[in-house]
């Protein structure tokens, strides 16, 4: 009767004891662009990096940047957008090759062996914008977008406001959006 007893209150344990967590892991990866350049993406997520759900966020403000983090059972993918970290190509962050990129990336990264081929759009500030400004555009894979503090008209919306100039805090954002391409050096401009 002890051994049974034994056995349930270890069994009890076992069921009641939190999971064990593995390590995070993190995959750093070139995304293939067809304008012949390469972006920099940075997966991270539990380890090992199985097919998940990928939230994926594009960014101008390099390496780390990544602005949510929603627990063990998504992956995440930061991009660098073109131009800026360690990205390719020359900065261009609100027009048509972005947006490209974004498609580009987005149907790269659903047939990935740590995506199971649906994924999450997230962005903050210029993040934001960036997915905003793709949002004409078929994304693939895309089933859900959570975009904060971004908006589709800078001009309207940052720099000059309900008729009232906004240029002081307007340059303060645009000069952080243009510091990692700048930081590039002249080769990328």
């Amino acid at each position: 009767m002890r051994g049974v007893a034994a056995a349930a209150a270890l069994s009890a344990t076992l069921l009641l004891a939190p999971a064990a967590r593995s390590d995070p892991a993190t995959l750093n990866t070139r995304v293939p662009m067809s304008a012949g350049v390469s972006l920099q993406g940075t997966v991270t997520g539990q380890g090992p990096l199985g097919a998940r759900p990928v939230i994926v966020e594009f960014s101008p403000y390099g390496p780390g940047s990544g602005t949510t983090d929603d627990g063990p059972a998504y992956n995440y993918l930061l991009v660098q957008i073109r131009g800026t970290g360690d990205s390719d190509g020359r900065f261009d962050a609100l027009g048509d090759r972005t947006q490209q990129d974004v498609v580009e990336t987005l149907r790269w990264a659903c047939h990935q062996s740590w995506s199971d081929g649906r994924l999450g759009l997230n962005g903050f500030s210029a993040s934001a914008i960036t997915v905003y400004n793709s949002l004409h555009l078929s994304l693939p894979c895309v089933r859900t977008a959570v975009l904060k503090s971004g908006t589709f008209e800078l001009y309207r919306d940052l720099l000059w406001p309900g008729g009232v100039s906004n240029s002081l805090p307007g340059a303060g954002v645009l000069g952080l959006i243009g510091a990692p391409a700048a930081a590039g050096g002249p080769s990328r401009l």
